[in-house]
């Protein structure tokens, strides 16, 4: 384990790692929410590929173990933030005056914006521990293989999402409704092709890329698609609240529909095994979904279908 001084170092390194990983993510927000997409991919791709050459030269040249580790995360960490912060001051200009009305409204904000995150993270992992309490660590393993999937079928939207926000933060006009409405239907459209994809041949590729002990990981995969194409559309809708500075909606909806996943858990596993997870995490993430879709429609012009029924003008291909 090493010694008191030892892992006092070690400590004190995953602060400073924290610490700069935060301010680097901090300043990724920053081009993101100027459109600057090159700077805002290309710079986490220079992290990670300054972190696994440090990597390397830790574990296999000098030999640190997790030290090199840790400090290889750091050297990265640091340098993506200077990076970021060199790109900003030179390109945008970076002001040294404090604003204190500013910190506060960020404060409120932010803190608002971590328990929405907190809400959501557990709506979206409640299961796997109601998984492991109940049937046991086993068959938690089984389930994570559809949880996999799901997970799979969920970045393409979050990756959207994230855009989308960058684009209607900076709308002052209605076009954002539209634009929001066009991204969630194209999504789900998208999403939904890929969930009868999974439905003829997720039992195939489970066996093909898990073997077949994780086989049973298929019938509760099938049972989470309608609430993960409600996940889909619903997180491209949900940047629409983000943009709305969190509503009590956007609390409202995660807290809600946490509460019915770990009751219908509660009620299914026991009962129907890792099927009565899948059908609970379902119904709990379509609530979720309407009730952000009925925030959308009553605070715009738009019908509900505008965010479900694809049209032939959304799959053209357009600039911008």
């Amino acid at each position: 384990m090493g010694s008191f001084g030892e892992r006092k170092v070690l400590l004190l390194v995953a602060f400073l790692v924290t610490t700069s990983t935060v301010l680097f993510q901090g300043l990724q927000s920053i081009f993101l929410g100027l459109e600057r997409m090159i700077e805002y991919n290309v710079i986490p791709i220079f992290f990670f590929a300054l972190y696994l050459g440090c990597n390397f030269i830790a574990l296999k040249v000098v030999k640190l173990g997790l030290s090199g580790v840790m400090l290889s995360w750091l050297l990265a960490s640091v340098l993506a933030f200077l990076l970021s912060a060199f790109l900003l001051r030179k390109n945008v200009g970076i002001g040294t005056s404090f604003n204190k009305a500013l910190l506060r409204s960020s404060l409120r904000l932010g803190s608002k914006g971590m328990l929405i995150n907190l809400l959501l993270l557990l709506l979206f992992r409640a299961d796997i521990y109601l998984v492991n309490y109940y049937l046991g660590a086993g068959l938690v393993g089984v389930y994570l293989i559809a949880v996999r999937f799901a997970k799979m079928l969920q970045e393409m939207p979050n990756i959207a999402g994230t855009v989308l926000f960058s684009k209607i933060a900076s709308d002052a006009t209605d076009m954002k409704d539209h634009l929001t409405a066009k991204v969630s239907r194209t999504i789900l459209l998208v999403t939904f092709v890929v969930a009868v994809v999974i439905i003829l041949l997720g039992r195939q590729l489970i066996l093909l890329l898990f073997g077949v002990r994780f086989v049973d990981a298929y019938p509760p995969l099938i049972y989470m698609l309608p609430g993960i194409l409600a996940v889909a559309s619903g997180s491209v809708v949900n940047s629409y609240l983000w943009r709305k500075g969190y509503p009590i909606i956007a609390l409202l909806a995660p807290a809600l529909s946490l509460c019915i996943n770990i009751g219908l858990n509660v009620l299914l596993i026991p009962t129907l095994g890792l099927i009565g997870a899948g059908l609970a995490t379902s119904v709990a993430y379509i609530l979720w979904g309407a009730l952000i879709f009925g925030y959308f429609v009553r605070n715009s012009t738009l019908p509900v279908r505008d965010l479900l029924l694809v049209r032939i003008s959304d799959l053209a291909l357009k600039k911008g």
